[in-house]
C-alpha cells in the first residue's frame, strides 16, 4: 500500500499543478472573451456557468482519478487511454452535479 500511495502522489505532484494552472488560464481567457455566463445560476451541465472554484475542483478530481487508475492498472498506452476515459467520466459526468449541489 505505501508503494501505491507513493506512486499516486508522484503523479499528482506533476499533474495537479499543471492542470490547475491550465484550467485557471482557460477560465480567465473564456471570461475575457465573454464566453462565460457568470450572471447565470450555476448549471452542472453547462461549464460556462461554473465559477473558478468549481472548475478547479473538477480539474483536481480529474487528476486524482487519472493518477489512481493509472497506478492501479499499470502504465502502458492502453492503460493511459483507460485512465483518461475514466477520469473524463468522473470529471464531466459524475462530479459536476455533486459539486454544484455542495457549492450552494
Amino acid at each position: 500500500m505505501p508503494h501505491f500511495l507513493f506512486e499516486v502522489l508522484i503523479r499528482l505532484a506533476v499533474m495537479l499543478p499543471t492542470l490547475m494552472i491550465v484550467a485557471t488560464l482557460i477560465w480567465y481567457a473564456c471570461k475575457a472573451f465573454g464566453v462565460l455566463r457568470t450572471d447565470a445560476p450555476i448549471d452542472p451541465r453547462n461549464m460556462r456557468t461554473w465559477p473558478l472554484r468549481i472548475a478547479l475542483i473538477d480539474a483536481a478530481l480529474f487528476a486524482l482519478t487519472f493518477a489512481v487508475v493509472i497506478v492501479a492498472i499499470g502504465e502502458s498506452q492502453l492503460s493511459a487511454g483507460v485512465a483518461a476515459a475514466a477520469s473524463a467520466i468522473v470529471a464531466i459526468g459524475l462530479a459536476p452535479p455533486l459539486l454544484v449541489r455542495f457549492a450552494r
